[in-house]
C-alpha cells in the first residue's frame, strides 16, 4: 500500500493540487467563454456553486462527468481525463502513463489548451 501521503485527499499535497486543477479548469471554462451557472448546466449539474468549488480547490471533477467536462470545454476526452489524473491522482497516473521524459504540468495543460477551438 501507498504511503498516503499523496493519495490522501486531505493532505496538503492534495489540497494544494486542488487549488492548480481549479485554476486550470477555470481557464478551459475561460476560454470556452462559460460562465459558471452555463457550465453547471452543460455537464448536468443542479447547483453552479459546485462549479465554484471545484475552481477554488474545494472539490474535484467527478470522474463519472470528465467527458461532460471535457465535451463543454471543447477538449479531447482523453487528453482531458490524463490531466485531471494527473492532478488529482499523480502516483496512480505515474503508474498508468509514465512514459520517460513527462512533460510538466505546464507543458501538459498548454497541449490540452491547443486542443480546444
Amino acid at each position: 500500500m501507498a504511503s498516503g501521503v499523496r493519495t490522501d485527499r486531505s493532505s496538503d499535497d492534495a489540497k494544494m493540487r486542488r487549488k492548480q486543477s481549479g485554476m486550470y479548469l477555470k481557464n478551459l471554462r475561460s476560454k470556452a467563454k462559460l460562465t459558471q451557472k452555463a457550465l453547471a448546466e452543460k455537464v448536468g449539474l443542479e447547483y453552479y456553486t459546485f462549479v465554484s468549488q471545484i475552481e477554488n480547490g474545494s472539490g474535484r471533477v467527478p470522474v463519472a462527468l470528465y467527458r461532460a467536462f471535457a465535451d463543454a470545454y471543447g477538449v479531447d476526452v482523453q487528453a482531458f481525463s490524463r490531466f485531471m489524473l494527473r492532478l488529482y491522482d499523480p502516483d496512480l497516473y505515474g503508474w498508468v502513463f509514465f512514459h520517460g521524459e513527462e512533460q510538466s504540468v505546464e507543458e501538459q495543460f498548454l497541449e490540452l489548451m491547443a486542443t480546444s477551438p
